[in-house]
């Protein structure tokens, strides 16, 4: 996809997966889908829950961080969780060819090798290894029905009610 075309692309959010590999430079490309979400060619990288990696738009890293100064500097969990979200942040920029590179710490922490899977989240996208994605995709398939019903707890708000 050219840059022009690129530009054309109305950005909704990170949807889909998408594999690339890390070049000999621990180097990823980034999704064409997922650069339009990009300010300045750069995004936050930072170690996921789910033992994968979290990527924000400068703009969605800068609201999440707003929030953590809501957290008591007594609250010891709180504080905790910020010095492992925001102390493991690396500011990623891309090069002309949309690469961005992916340091030894995060490498490490996501187990990631040769192959990644990028995973849109609506709001930020996760890198996993391609292995443990397909590992971890497979598994919720098998209890998506468990999954679905507890996600209606969140739904409700937004449904329409259907005419009767």
């Amino acid at each position: 996809m050219v840059e022009n075309e690129l530009q054309k692309i109305k950005f909704r959010g990170f949807y889909g997966n998408y594999t690339h590999a890390l070049d000999l430079k621990n180097r990823a490309f980034a999704p064409a889908r997922f650069k339009a979400g990009f300010t300045d060619n750069c995004f936050m990288l930072t170690k996921g829950l789910a033992n994968c990696l979290c990527g924000y738009s400068l703009d969605e890293w800068e609201k999440i961080t707003d929030s953590f100064s809501e957290v008591p500097f007594t609250d010891e969990e709180g504080q905790d969780f910020i010095r492992f979200y925001v102390g493991n942040v690396e500011e990623c920029e891309m090069d002309k060819q949309g690469r961005f590179g992916i340091s030894q710490n995060l490498r490490e922490y996501a187990q990631l090798t040769k192959d990644l899977c990028f995973v849109g989240m609506k709001d930020h996208f996760e890198i996993w290894d391609s292995a443990k994605w397909k590992e971890t995709n497979s598994r919720l398939d098998s209890c998506k029905d468990v999954k679905a019903q507890k996600m209606q707890t969140y739904l409700k708000p937004i449904r329409a009610v259907a005419p009767q």
